[in-house]
């Protein structure tokens, strides 16, 4: 089996963790060797793995690696390091998912369970597509791209690098959103996005009273 360590010590790490248990469910690949941070603090594992810090890691030749962080920025600056010192990097793609033959996932991307990405869609390297993402057809998206659960993208649309796209959002079909942009949760997206922008939708709140009921 291939040793895997996994750059990250927050809960995507543990969704990592699970999307692995899913893949060698279905063939043995991976065996998890470790969770890696900058510092140990308190936890010396999460669920039954160890935590280590970066510079205690010796890689052998089965080794890889993976970015199990949210940030585009931080996992970007983890894949450059990782590139540079010549660490082979591993892609975690759920293994019930349906994957088009003209779609092109980057290395060391994880896409969680309940995801469907379009016909003729690229996803760049370290990318993370979260639960239950709707990625639309022909996209175009950079690298260290980040999408958060129960979010929609429509055809055509055009991402940059280093996008963070917050939980519950809409795109809207044949937009470009600039790269360096951050995208708030639940917003709808109607127009471009200029690059190092940060979008959040502020709704109006509708409030009706109730009448009291008792049971």
């Amino acid at each position: 089996m291939k040793k895997i360590y996994i750059y990250g010590a927050g809960s995507i790490s543990r969704e990592t963790v699970k999307l692995i248990n899913k893949i060698n469910d279905k063939k043995k690949i991976w065996q998890v060797e470790a969770i890696v941070c900058k510092s140990i603090k308190k936890k010396q594992n999460i669920d039954g793995i160890r935590i280590i810090e970066e510079k205690k890691i010796k890689f052998k030749k089965n080794s890889y690696a993976i970015c199990a962080i949210s940030d585009p920025i931080i996992k970007g600056k983890i894949f450059k390091k990782l590139i540079k010192n010549k660490i082979k990097i591993a892609t975690l793609v759920c293994p019930e998912m349906y994957i088009y033959k003209d779609v092109k996932i980057g290395t060391g991307s994880i896409v969680l369970s309940g995801s469907q990405i379009g016909h003729t869609t690229s996803v760049g390297k370290n990318s993370l597509i979260s639960f239950g993402v709707d990625i639309g057809h022909n996209l175009k998206i950079g690298k260290n791209f980040t999408i958060l659960p129960n979010s929609t993208i429509g055809g055509y649309v055009n991402i940059g690098d280093n996008v963070m796209i917050g939980s519950g959002s809409n795109i809207l079909p044949k937009l470009k959103i600039g790269s360096n942009s951050r995208i708030g949760i639940g917003s709808t997206i109607i127009k471009n996005v200029k690059k190092n922008m940060t979008i959040i939708v502020d709704q109006k709140k509708i409030i009706l009273p109730r009448k009291s009921v008792k049971i």
